[in-house]
């Protein structure tokens, strides 16, 4: 489906899909964004029922995203080890959200639905980021582990919040085993009210005085609401071309194989024969498609598996493209003709 600002710049290439409906739906989001139309392609991922309606029913997008960072000085990591009788025990029928590394978890031995510990709220309650109306909750030391629990408002566009310790001489980032909301019954994004979040760190408490916080995240300054109700008329099975030919590249320093290559009007699937440290702006790996107007469309990045045998599986989208109007997609210069 389409999306189009026929009055504003309401819309952009970072739009967010926040409230919608659809029979079977899982995922929406925007694929792309034509700047000249205004238009915002939107890709929903469902499976209805075979006497379910196809309507799509669209009620609200977040836009104007923008992204900030800033490492944090002061309080020093230290004032952790000066908390007495700072944790008490998490009622994971109040926390909610959070997630956690897989690889440090078992490395400590932790199994995350099972942690009962959180701090206390609100033992520091000092602003530390004031631009972004970001505090200090708490902060503590337990058991190797360091907690640092974040408040920030829960209003609408508040989408991201991510808290790294950064190494004072060397720049390396630790990130955290785990993180989960604390403080029930504040976590609606319509409250208007102070939501926690804690982060848990494995970290000696005597490398502490090494580290400082680094606090980054991302929100929307642009919220349209309406009822947009969009009928999808008959599911149809989205045919695929797929190509045979293997790529040899170099992607960060490193000689891959690309292949089982697949085109389909939405996306652009493929596998990488080893693992690969990539991101979104990852400048050695440029994925386009011709048309045959000439036009050339990039693919973004959007989905990385690692499979258990070391190959890396990806997928990139773009705006909607009927195959025949496609003359060839172009993967790090090698160019692949739709036939």
């Amino acid at each position: 489906a389409t999306l189009t600002d026929e009055t504003g710049d309401r819309l952009d290439k970072d739009t967010l899909i926040d409230k919608w409906e659809m029979n079977g739906g899982g995922n929406s989001q925007v694929t792309y964004y034509d700047e000249q139309t205004k238009t915002a392609t939107i890709v929903t991922k469902s499976v209805p029922g075979e006497d379910d309606p196809n309507i799509f029913k669209l009620s609200s997008v977040l836009s104007g995203r923008y992204d900030f960072s800033q490492k944090i000085t002061d309080p020093l990591l230290t004032l952790a080890l000066q908390q007495k009788d700072a944790f008490t025990k998490l009622d994971k029928g109040d926390a909610f959200g959070g997630g956690y590394d897989p690889k440090q978890m078992k490395k400590l031995g932790l199994d995350f639905d099972k942690i009962d510990t959180q701090l206390k709220v609100g033992l520091i309650d000092s602003e530390i980021y004031p631009k972004e109306n970001i505090r200090l909750s708490s902060m503590g030391y337990k058991d190797g582990l360091l907690h640092i629990q974040i408040a920030q408002e829960n209003k609408i566009g508040n989408e991201a919040l991510f808290v790294d310790l950064i190494n004072k001489n060397t720049g390396k980032k630790l990130t955290s085993a785990y993180s989960i909301g604390v403080d029930p019954n504040r976590h609606s994004n319509e409250t208007g009210q102070t939501g926690k979040q804690e982060y848990v760190f494995s970290i000696n408490k005597e490398d502490l005085a090494d580290y400082e916080m680094e606090i980054s995240g991302f929100r929307y300054q642009t919220q349209v609401s309406g009822e947009w109700l969009i009928n999808l008329g008959k599911v149809e099975k989205i045919k695929n071309k797929s190509f045979a030919q293997k790529i040899q590249t170099t992607i960060k320093d490193q000689k891959v194989t690309i292949q089982n290559i697949e085109l389909s009007p939405i996306s652009i699937n493929f596998s990488i024969n080893k693992k690969i440290d990539l991101d979104e702006d990852n400048e050695d790996l440029v994925v386009q498609v011709i048309k045959k107007d000439g036009t050339k469309v990039n693919y973004e990045m959007l989905q990385v598996t690692v499979t258990q045998e070391g190959q890396m599986d990806l997928r990139l989208e773009g705006q909607y493209n009927d195959l025949d109007s496609i003359k060839a997609i172009v993967i790090n210069g090698f160019e692949l003709p739709v036939k």
